[in-house]
């Protein structure tokens, strides 16, 4: 501001506007119907849905299409109004310009400047809130109104292009998300391996893959059964207990598409064991607790874990759970209750356990838990989950049973691997070009406050030598604004006596004796 362009003046946004705040409307006040009440929310999302007041107001308070508003309390913004007649709430100026110093779209951006500004002075201190004086007294460079309109058109030029930047450049996310689903259809339904199955037509099919699976499955029961009886005291005097095994279900295969010849339809429980952590379902003490339990709210993603704030259980619980459930790194954590998650590796703690919230999906040899993982994040198997799931308790929830019935299709081993492996680069392909998105994004966004401060430096248009400089038509305002007042000043003073003298003679009348003339009565 210590180089300003000729004919530009420093001024304060006190000096540029009347700044009228909205009316505090109390809660007791809403109603369902009459005009909108017009808060802070309603401003920063068009989505949010308004109160209403069916009751007339102050003048002041009514706002219509057009008019400059600023939010000065939580949320700094600058916005112009086109939604209709509306009732303003406090915490909001309905800006007035005074049009003899400044247009009202140029005060748009001046405006927008200064928050900016006002931003970088309040950074950090929790909840930003600026006073009416500091908001009036901050300073603003200010040039002659015609050279002002022309700033104005060049804006709305430049940043109009910025504005179709922006909207392309918000287009990548979903394009990304479409790409990654797409990515993840090809390779569950086999079209994104088919030229290897080309090129290896003899490869062993899943289907013999997934025999020899169901008799390690088989045979782990066996054991575990085994140890089971053996632990109550008893001796099996022949095979009849083996009768209590029971073999996967078979899918129904009637509604599901079609895959390659070499693969197979099955089922989560066929290829891995799903646990349950804490089969008891119940929240164990938290006395004495250092080891953290997880659950669902713990992690954001696949490798995304905050565990700052997870309860801590006992020394005793994780042993217990460790028994039930020793957990291995290339098992896969399921969040089932209240919503769907999976986290792929643990977080780098010594010690961990988890909650009811979670399965933890453990997968037979011969099966890469990467492909079942990377089946798991597709929009087929989430929409199936969904749907299955249990909203009876009202917490959303997949039972065990309901998760081992999921329809998996499942590839040769070879080509298990070669599924991931594509899955991944193209992956990373995505993440870089997403990385790039940031960057051009963050850059859009730097490309608007560059052009505003050239536009408030003068260099963004040509300056007219004839036009009447600013700092005459500010002084000529604050003359008029002090004339103002100063007539405002006098006529209360001129008041204020007159009621004086009207007091003392109503003092003096009142303490003269009263008298009553009494009738005369004949």
């Amino acid at each position: 501001m210590s180089e300003l362009s000729k004919g530009w003046t420093i001024a304060q946004l006190g000096d540029l506007a009347n700044y009228i705040n909205g009316r505090a409307f109390k809660p007791s006040e809403w109603k369902d119907k009459g005009i909108p009440i017009v808060r802070i929310q309603n401003l920063n999302n068009s989505s949010t849905s308004f109160n209403y007041s069916d009751v007339e107001h102050e003048g002041k308070y009514l706002i219509k299409d057009g008019d400059l508003l600023i939010s000065w309390s939580a949320s700094l913004g600058v916005f112009i109004w086109n939604r209709g007649e509306a009732w303003l709430n406090q915490h909001i100026f309905k800006v007035e310009p005074n049009e003899g110093v400044v247009t009202k779209t140029f005060l748009y951006y001046v405006a927008k400047m200064a928050i900016s500004e006002l931003y970088e002075k309040t950074h950090g201190t929790g909840m930003v809130h600026v006073t009416k004086p500091v908001f009036e007294s901050h300073q603003v460079p200010i040039p002659p109104v015609n050279e002002q309109r022309r700033i104005v058109a060049k804006l709305e030029k430049l940043l109009a292009k910025v504005d179709s930047c922006k909207e392309r450049l918000d287009k990548i996310p979903l394009i990304l998300k479409r790409f990654r689903q797409s990515v993840l259809a090809a390779a569950c339904s086999g079209r994104l391996t088919a030229d290897g199955r080309e090129n290896n037509p003899d490869v062993e099919p899943a289907s013999e893959l997934l025999k020899r699976i169901h008799i390690e499955r088989r045979r782990r029961w066996e054991e575990s059964e085994l140890e089971t009886i053996s632990a109550n005291g008893k001796i099996p005097k022949d095979d009849k207990w083996k009768s209590r095994y029971k073999e996967p279900e078979p899918v129904n295969v009637e509604n599901l598409p079609e895959i390659p010849n070499s693969w197979h339809w099955t089922n989560l429980q066929s290829i891995a064991v799903v646990k349950d952590p804490n089969p008891s379902h119940r929240y164990p003490s938290y006395e004495d607790g250092t080891v953290p339990l997880l659950s669902t709210r713990e992690f954001r993603g696949l490798n995304d874990w905050q565990t700052e704030l997870s309860p801590l259980v006992s020394e005793e619980v994780y042993q217990f759970q460790n028994r039930i459930c020793e957990f291995s790194p290339n098992d896969i954590i399921f969040a089932r209750k209240g919503k769907l998650g999976l986290a792929r590796r643990p977080p780098k703690l010594p010690k961990y356990t988890f909650s009811h919230t979670i399965f933890i999906i453990k997968c037979f040899e011969g099966i890469c838990s990467d492909s079942i993982l990377w089946y798991l994040r597709q929009d087929k198997a989430v929409e199936w989950l969904l749907r299955e799931m249990n909203s009876n308790t009202g917490v959303p929830t997949l039972g065990k049973a309901i998760t081992e019935q999921l329809p998996i299709p499942l590839a040769p081993i070879a080509e298990q691997q070669e599924i991931v492996n594509r899955i991944e680069t193209l992956f990373k392909l995505a993440d870089q070009i997403e990385q790039r998105y940031q960057k051009a994004r963050a850059y859009v966004e730097q490309l608007t406050q560059s052009i505003l401060a050239k536009a408030f430096r003068g260099e963004l248009v040509p300056q007219d030598p004839n036009d009447e400089p600013a700092s005459v038509l500010l002084e000529r305002i604050r003359a008029e604004r002090a004339k103002r007042e100063a007539e405002a000043k006098a006529a209360k003073k001129s008041t204020g006596k007159k009621g004086g003298r009207r007091g003392r003679k109503a003092k003096q009348q009142d303490s003269e004796p009263i008298q009553l003339e009494l009738p005369v009565l004949e």
